[in-house]
Parts: C-alpha cells; structure tokens; sequence
C-alpha cells in the first residue's frame, strides 16, 4: 500500500521538470500542427467529386453462383475516384456505390473457389478482369470466373503465339 506524501512531498529533480516540461510543450505544439494541417485549403475550394455510378450484378462459376467473397473496383487507365467493394451474397448477387466511371480492374477476394490458381489470378491486384462503367444510372454486370478465366489463358497464349511469330522475322 503506498504511503501518503504528507504535507512537504520530495522535490523532483530538475533534470525530470525539464523533461515533464519538453513533452508537455510538445503535446501542445503536435495540437498546433494538426489544427494547421486541418484546415488546409479545402475549405477554400471545397471537396473533388468524381463521376460515380452504382454497380450491381452476379458472380458465378461455370453458372452457378458464388456463395460469399468480396468483389472490388480498382481504377485503371485514367479512371479517377476511390476504391469500392461489395460483399457478395449467398445467391452471388453483390450491389456497389460509387464505383468510379472509367475502366475499372475487377478483384475478387475470398471465394469459395475450388482451383487454387482461378483465386490466386482473379483475387491479385493485378486481375485480368476488367469493366468499363459508364456515367449515369445503373450498370449491371456478369462475372463468371471460369470465363474470365478461360480468356486469361487464351490471352496468355495468344502473347506468346504473338511473341515467336515476331521473333521469327
């Protein structure tokens, strides 16, 4: 059990005042710092906006629906805004506000994908999937990872068919 001080408590040293004294003026001046960075000037120009749209549709495989995950919108080539994402439902349906109007790379995390090499390609930041949303209203769209799939391969060989034909000149 502590002590009392009693009415004449020890002194504290000068050393320790000193440094009592130098974290509570540093305190004080990280408060300054914050209310200046604050305030800043989008009060002046007010906040961007960039054209958004909603985003519904269906995440399937070969058909069927994907049962739960995440789908996310990244932008790509020029489009501008900020990330969206979407749970998907236990029917496949997902339903995205403010995805950015542009081409947008299409990911999708945490489904419950059989083939380790469909989640790894379409679950990485570098996804082959792409949509391109356009301004105004409602866009629907369709994503069947066997699909996307499928096209990705045939992409990568329809690179290397490319790659040895032009080699061969």
């Amino acid at each position: 059990m502590p002590r009392p001080l009693g009415p004449n408590p020890p002194a504290i040293p000068s050393d320790l005042r000193f440094h009592a004294r130098l974290a509570g003026a540093g305190r004080s001046g990280l408060v300054c710092l914050v209310l200046a960075l604050g305030t800043g000037c989008s009060g002046a120009l007010g906040p961007e906006t960039f054209p958004v749209a909603s985003v519904k549709g269906r995440v399937t495989e070969g058909g069927k629906p994907v049962t739960r995950g995440w789908i996310e919108f990244y932008l790509v080539d020029g489009a501008v805004g900020n990330l969206r994402s979407a749970r998907i439902a236990p029917d496949g349906t997902f339903a995205a506000d403010g995805v950015a109007v542009g081409q947008n790379l299409v990911r999708l995390v945490n489904m419950p994908i059989e083939t380790l090499a469909i989640r790894r390609i379409l679950g990485a930041f570098h996804s082959p999937i792409r949509r391109r949303i356009p301004p105004g209203g409602d866009k629907t769209i369709v994503v069947d990872v066997a699909d996307e799939f499928l096209r990705y391969q045939q992409s990568l060989v329809a690179g290397v068919d490319r790659g040895s034909a032009g080699s061969r000149r």
